[in-house]
């Protein structure tokens, strides 16, 4: 593909209208919405690890749903598998799209009701809906007050259903979690802000005002310790048919890669490119039976950007908005017994297949505090820290080598209890490439040099417990003793 023939890497752009009208790498998942269509439940709820593309995914949704982009339908459309394959629920809907990130967690109520304030507001302006705007101007402490208001204004201005899309359901919640579990608990039980919230829009849904709801996350335990105030979503997660939803096939990606990159400028080959993004980016499997995995889209397009603009590959191989995720391990993992966790993160480490029931456990968290085995793993598969091995309901393991990193700073941060530990990526580069090519002298020397520097430990005081992760690429298990 000649140079000025290349598509810039929609890193970081969710907005699907702006994405098609821009000279914009796109990757086709709409033939997702006929999918989604094709259930008897009107109220699907799917969950996948941070930076899959799900709010992108939920943007096609409103454009193609909703009846105030019906004009600009070709626009985003032409070319792509719905578009030629509408069907007929196309623009035949008012969209309400809700979207939970950013919330902060010490005024969590009050951020709720600034997001679903601003949810409601976008939608009277793409509507026309001059009472909805002006009843917004009131205030409301009451996230489930202000949306019961709304639709009874909606309801007296329009006949359409709504369809109500709710992006990072759980995100702010999870943030909540992160600090305090009674906190959570006081959320998502009885009278809660979160359970009378989606309590009212089951009672919306059963009247049709609401006439449809795509719900996405990324776990299960928000609705879960719900129970039955929104018994009506029925969770797609590990529907054979969506396993490839969101992330990138191996297909998609050997195809977007040429769209990016001048591989002959960069001096490499869509080979050479697929294989690096492989190793790091690949392996997660939300459906054993399909044997089919995907790629972490964020962490691809962020590689594909680097290499584009920079014709070298980032310097740290983790994508920013992804490599910060240890707050979010801990808080999982605080949930579970403490020798279990610790036998899971050797296991981890070591790169060794974990034991799994074979069913995804419901985590609810106000029936009890805490997440029992298979709790904690299902926990740990939502959120992407491990994966189902292909063809294997029964067996779980990490899915790359940036997951295996996180283990490993969970690693030094909380069994070590080096308090003082930064992990710096760039650092561990040439070990990496070392141990990736079957030697593992340089990580075991620049791990006892970092731990003596962090912690005042040597490595050969832990040495029954430091487990190494080494990536598919090196044959051996590396255990110190």
């Amino acid at each position: 593909m000649a140079q000025n023939a290349l598509k810039m890497a929609p890193y970081g752009e969710s907005n699907f209208a702006i994405l098609r009208a821009n000279n914009l790498a796109y990757v086709d998942k709409t033939e997702f919405i006929a999918k989604l269509e094709s259930f008897a439940n009107r109220f699907p709820f799917i969950v996948r690890p941070r930076r899959f593309g799900k709010t992108l995914f939920t943007q096609t949704l409103q454009a193609y749903y909703d009846i105030a982009a019906a004009k600009d339908f070709e626009r985003n459309f032409a070319g792509t598998y719905i578009g030629e394959h509408k069907t007929p629920l196309a623009n035949t809907f008012r969209v309400m799209h809700l979207d939970f990130s950013g919330i902060d967690a010490e005024m969590f109520t009050e951020g709720f009701v600034v997001n679903v304030r601003d949810g409601l507001l976008d939608f009277s302006l793409r509507n026309n809906f001059k009472e909805g705007a002006e009843l917004l101007q009131g205030h409301y402490r009451s996230s489930t007050i202000l949306l019961t208001d709304f639709l009874f204004v909606y309801k007296q201005h329009f006949k359409d259903p709504i369809y109500l899309i709710i992006d990072e359901y759980d995100q702010g919640a999870n943030e909540v979690l992160a600090r305090s579990l009674d906190s959570f608990q006081s959320l998502t039980r009885s009278g809660g802000t979160l359970k009378t919230f989606y309590s009212k829009i089951k009672d919306f849904a059963a009247k049709g005002t609401i006439g449809r709801v795509f719900i996405t996350g990324v776990t299960s335990i928000q609705l879960d310790s719900m129970t039955s105030e929104f018994s009506i979503a029925d969770n797609l997660t590990t529907n054979p048919d969506l396993a490839t939803m969101f992330g990138f096939t191996e297909t998609e990606l050997r195809n977007l890669i040429p769209q990016i990159v001048n591989l002959q400028k960069c001096r490499k080959t869509t080979d050479e490119v697929f294989n690096r993004m492989k190793e790091w980016y690949n392996g997660y499997c939300f459906n054993p039976d399909t044997q089919e995995t995907v790629f972490n889209a964020s962490m691809c397009l962020n590689y594909l950007k680097t290499l584009a603009i920079q014709n070298r590959e980032p310097r740290s191989m983790l994508d920013p908005s992804v490599a910060n995720s240890l707050d979010k391990i801990e808080a999982i993992l605080s949930l579970g017994d403490s020798k279990f966790v610790r036998s899971i993160v050797n296991q981890a480490l070591n790169n060794q297949p974990i034991s799994f029931g074979g069913d995804l456990k419901v985590l609810n968290l106000n029936t009890k505090g805490f997440l029992d085995e298979e709790g904690l793993l299902s926990a740990l598969f939502y959120m992407g820290f491990l994966t189902f091995a292909p063809n294997d309901w029964e067996t779980l393991k990490v899915p790359n080598r940036a997951i295996g990193i996180q283990f490993f700073e969970y690693y030094f941060k909380n069994i070590l209890e080096s308090s003082r530990y930064t992990f710096n990526h760039e650092e561990f580069s040439a070990a990496y490439k070392a141990l990736a090519n079957g030697n593992p002298k340089p990580w075991l020397d620049l791990t006892d040099k970092r731990l003596t520097e962090s912690s005042g430990l040597h490595l050969a005081t832990h040495a029954n417990d430091c487990l190494l992760y080494t990536s598919d690429a090196a044959d051996d298990r590396i255990s110190v003793d």
